[in-house]
């Protein structure tokens, strides 16, 4: 976990830090900090909460599915963008559990998770990189299951009903 949490910690660190389009003063990177250190609370303070929760009937958590997309990126050689992006791609499941939502598509998760991750996220004041692809990830599935022979077929079987609420693949 404190490999994770460093990674994590690392990530948003890059994230805040990136964008700026000039050198920080010792009194901006203090605010930077600050901000960093309070998404990083509220993140963290959301998969402490809700973390261990099944993952859409999957044999794992909500967290070991956040870590191992995260790994996966990282391993593929992804930006510190990116690997954020992967770790927090289904916090919209964890805001539906903290609001007291019963789990929707077919017992599944939080319906629309995509956008009210992105949203969350954007409120945290993320970049609109990271938002983006959380936002997209969904449409990125249906459009894989559309285009890559046999990647449908892969799924699981949770993917496979979320896929059916989700709109299901996307027309070629």
């Amino acid at each position: 976990r404190s490999l994770s949490t460093a990674l994590a910690h690392r990530s948003l660190s890059t994230a805040f830090v990136q964008p700026a389009l000039r050198p920080l003063s010792a009194e901006d990177a203090s605010d930077v900090e600050a901000v960093v250190d309070a998404s990083a609370r509220r993140l963290f303070s959301l998969f402490e909460r809700h973390g261990s929760s099944d993952y859409i009937g999957e044999p794992m958590s909500i967290t070991e599915h956040s870590v191992q997309t995260a790994n996966a990126a990282l391993k593929a050689g992804e930006t510190d963008m990116a690997v954020l992006a992967c770790l927090l791609h289904d916090v919209g499941h964890l805001c539906g559990l903290e609001a007291g939502h019963a789990p929707g598509m077919g017992g599944c998760g939080t319906p629309d998770h995509e956008r009210i991750g992105a949203d969350f996220l954007g409120a945290l004041g993320l970049p609109q990189d990271i938002a983006y692809l959380c936002h997209h990830h969904v449409g990125a599935k249906r459009y894989l299951c559309a285009t890559v022979p046999g990647y449908e077929e892969r799924l699981s079987e949770a993917s496979s009903v979320t896929l059916q609420h989700q709109g299901g693949r996307m027309s070629p």
